[in-house]
């Protein structure tokens, strides 16, 4: 049900897996995103016997395994939690004392206390609720990785210029923007009273642009996409029911063709098809939410991610989350569902060995990590 070859092909943004298989070794430099060969494995776990056993002999203490992962971010880690779900002995190698990647936290005692802190993202929707849309929130529901979440529906940030509120008596005014879930509205008012009237239009304008886009992403889970067509259509067609045939037509014909929406494309296209102006304040915090998503500009930036997180913030009764003991709560709960994660071990190098005696056979070789 899940070609190998197929889905670790599309593993890892920033992660070099090697499979050295016992029985078929498979060097693989791999430099898509990881989130694919995620979402394929939790469709194929879902189609697959639950009896079946693994297809792969437990990690020995030789230092070899049936995958290795370079890297413990959250995408590693996921990788890695799925994989042995899957029956694969996996091994984690993080150079950093701490797992995590961005999303590890770090102590500071002081005569106060002692504080938590994270180093990365700390905005999170749709994963405190069983089913929901999330991604990660799948993912840690299909390995039984165990999260405490609490929810909040607003938060603020400052910013300089704007209407100045008060927080209490004893405090100098501050300006603040305040950003409520669940309440398009709102936001767009919060927009116009920091950006000016035309902010409110252009929010507007973004809303409707996305909305079939929006849409058709949260619909479909990823946990259903699949890199091959058969498999593909078995996974998704559970789903298809959640679909509205008007959006979805709209979308195919007219937003994908002649406005250039493409879910793989960056959401800076959307803005543009929204004519939301660059040097807009809407424009700016979508420049802000997507390097909060993914490290990079809005240009940059997946539209399906920047999508789906405007489709959830803003649908009726959505809330944000945060995990209790901050992100590494995520790092440690998935790294504890993973075959052997080690710290403090800095991959230098990956040495690949070809076959000689059949070069065209471009599977075999041998993965050696040092």
């Amino acid at each position: 049900l899940l070609p190998r070859a197929a889905c670790f092909r599309q593993l890892a943004s920033l992660l070099v897996v090697v499979d050295v298989s016992q029985t078929k070794t498979r060097p693989m430099l791999l430099r898509q995103r990881c989130f694919p060969l995620l979402w394929a494995a939790l469709a194929s776990e879902a189609l697959a016997p639950s009896s079946r056993s693994p297809r792969q002999q437990p990690a020995t203490r030789d230092g070899s395994s049936d995958v290795v992962i370079i890297g413990s971010g959250i995408g590693g880690l996921c990788a890695g939690a799925l994989l042995e779900k899957l029956g694969y002995s996996v091994t984690v190698c993080e150079s950093h004392s701490e797992i995590g990647g961005c999303a590890h936290g770090f102590l500071r005692k002081t005569r106060q206390g002692v504080f938590h802190f994270d180093s990365g993202p700390s905005l999170f929707s749709g994963c405190a609720r069983p089913k929901s849309k999330n991604p990660l929130r799948q993912v840690l529901d299909a390995v039984g990785a165990d999260v405490d979440w609490k929810e909040y529906d607003e938060w603020a940030m400052y910013f300089d210029g704007g209407d100045q509120e008060e927080e209490d008596k004893e405090t100098p005014r501050r300006p603040f923007f305040r950003t409520k879930c669940g309440d398009a509205e709102a936001f767009g008012a919060e927009l116009a009273k920091f950006g000016g009237e035309a902010e409110e239009e252009y929010w507007r304008r973004l809303m409707r642009t996305n909305a079939n886009l929006g849409h058709v992403v949260g619909a479909l889970p990823p946990i259903a996409l699949r890199p091959d067509l058969l498999g593909a259509l078995a996974t998704v067609s559970p789903f298809l029911g959640r679909l509205d045939a008007l959006k979805l037509f709209l979308f195919g014909v007219v937003d994908l063709p002649f406005k250039s929406l493409d879910p793989a494309g960056p959401f800076s296209k959307v803005l543009e098809a929204a004519d939301v102006p660059t040097t807009s304040l809407c424009y700016k915090w979508w420049d802000f939410l997507a390097f909060a998503v993914s490290g990079l500009p809005v240009r940059e930036t997946s539209a399906a991610a920047c999508s789906f997180m405007l489709d959830e913030l803003f649908d009726d009764g959505a809330t944000m989350d945060y995990p209790v003991g901050g992100t590494q709560a995520i790092a440690d709960a998935l790294a504890a569902k993973c075959g052997t994660v080690l710290r403090n071990a800095h991959v230098e190098e990956i040495l690949l060995e070809d076959d000689d005696d059949d070069d065209d056979d471009r599977d075999k070789g041998k993965g050696k990590g040092k």
